[in-house]
């Protein structure tokens, strides 16, 4: 059975932009790691090596020649700093880049979301999960809708699409 990243951490930065990571985050976290956005621009996502590879191979299957495949793919690309490392003190450096365009502040939580983490600044995690607890029955019925029965010719809607694989990898 595979472990996945779970649960949530409060933290504080530093004046450099360092946290340390929670132990459990840090045990399965791969030597190296991508930190870039996350999907909905709203946190710092941190993809282990294997995870940011998949999501590589997924990118490279967008032709240049779909516009809006190729907007999501730079942007995600461009906002991306691959084969990161935590230092010696099990500290990340999240750059300034990524904290100004998600509004971080000193307050950090580390949020588990399966086979990566993301890391939101506290006040608007607290805020999404609000939202998130407003609109739960439109959201079960989205999930129940799209992932629980298969469509007609058993493949569920969101199978046959390129995005929605690297938004769900």
């Amino acid at each position: 059975m595979r472990a996945d990243f779970s649960g949530n951490y409060t933290h504080a930065l530093d004046a450099k932009g360092r946290a340390i990571v929670p132990a459990p985050f840090r045990a399965l976290l791969s030597e190296r790691f991508a930190i870039c956005l996350n999907n909905d621009l709203t946190s710092i996502a941190i993809y282990p090596e294997e995870k940011w590879e998949r999501l590589g191979a997924l990118f490279a299957m967008i032709p240049e020649t779909d516009a809006a495949g190729m907007r999501f793919k730079r942007l995600k690309n461009g906002y991306s700093y691959p084969d990161s490392a935590l230092d010696t003190q099990g500290r990340l450096m999240l750059p300034q880049t990524l904290r100004g365009k998600v509004g971080i502040g000193k307050t950090i939580r580390f949020v588990g979301a399966g086979d990566y983490f993301e890391i939101w600044d506290d006040r608007s995690f607290q805020e999404h999960c609000a939202e998130i607890e407003q609109d739960l029955d439109a959201i079960q019925a989205h999930i129940n809708a799209n992932y629980e029965r298969p469509s007609q010719g058993g493949q569920l809607p969101h199978e046959k699409s390129i995005a929605r694989k690297i938004l769900d990898a």
